[in-house]
């Protein structure tokens, strides 16, 4: 018995909202082109291939099936022969398209269809229109944070921006926008995971600096903090905060409610527009309190 490093899997992404996330198996009871879930027992037309880390053999496949399906009482070996070859087949695959959509053919043998996001992008709901409110508000972050340059590319994006909210790929609108930030290099939203250092923290405020406004802060020295202390550390962005209102500027935090901090560096002076427009896309400011 080997260890099996990628199988045939189903999720609702691939068969709807109703579907459960479940392993599939070939419908060896009925020599049918169809897959059969390991948990469910239901029958599908097509499954996404994945990476595993399985104990898995023909022998244990066919012990799996018959919990679900009856198999009946001949050609028990033929069966176990097909489950040994579509055990086979699956790296193969792998190998040469990662992260496909497959379907078997009348013989019980894996085809590739085409990619998941092939697959997704064709299947899923396309993203809605989004607000004006919140368009504006977008905008409005970016009249308060960028330069000329960048500004101008921005709002040029946010014209056919749609609502990308509960989207299959992105999940929010804030991470498709991120997304065509990071590829422009443009420095709106500076996001940061919840274990970076404070090195990171002093790198990306001084890059939000240079490119928004032209300008050089003075920012606490790491030296302050504990060698492996994180931006998640006590106090940390209320020290920050404080340092900036000297020089007339301040940050602000979207809760995002994930494992990352997304923050916008702005005049001091634009704090409550700020504040509004975080709200206007339709996001919750997280509050940096000093204690």
């Amino acid at each position: 018995m080997n260890i099996v490093r990628t199988f045939i899997h189903t999720n609702k992404d691939i068969h709807g909202k109703d579907c459960i996330s479940e392993f599939l198996l070939p419908n060896i009871a009925e020599n049918k082109p169809k897959f059969i879930g390991m948990t469910s027992g239901k029958s599908y037309d097509k499954g996404l291939v994945v990476g595993t880390s399985r104990k898995w053999d023909e022998n244990i496949l066919f012990n799996e099936f018959k919990k679900v399906k009856s198999v009946g009482l001949f050609g028990r070996k033929r069966k176990k022969q097909i489950l040994k070859n579509y055990i086979s087949q699956i790296p193969k695959i792998w190998k040469e398209y990662p992260d496909s959509i497959v379907e078997l053919d009348n013989k019980l043998s894996l085809v590739r269809v085409e990619s998941r996001t092939e697959f997704l992008n064709r299947t899923k709901p396309k993203p809605k229109s989004i607000s004006k409110k919140v368009k504006e508000s977008y905008l409005n972050l970016a009249q308060a944070c960028l330069n000329e340059e960048q500004l101008s590319e921005f709002q040029s994006f946010v014209k056919t921006l749609k609502d990308y909210n509960g989207h299959w790929k992105y999940g929010t609108t804030l991470n498709f926008v991120n997304e065509f930030l990071n590829q422009k290099k443009i420095f709106l939203f500076l996001v940061l995971d919840w274990k970076a250092g404070i090195a990171d923290l002093n790198w990306i405020l001084n890059l939000a600096f240079e490119k928004n406004f032209n300008q050089k802060v003075e920012l606490p020295s790491t030296d302050k903090y504990p060698e492996r202390a994180s931006v998640s550390y006590d106090n940390v962005f209320c020290n920050y905060k404080k340092v900036l209102n000297k020089s007339d500027f301040d940050i602000s935090i979207i809760d995002t409610d994930s494992d990352q901090y997304v923050l916008v560096l702005h005049k001091a002076s634009e704090k409550s527009l700020i504040s509004e427009s975080i709200t206007g896309i339709e996001l919750k400011e997280m509050k940096i309190n000093c204690t």
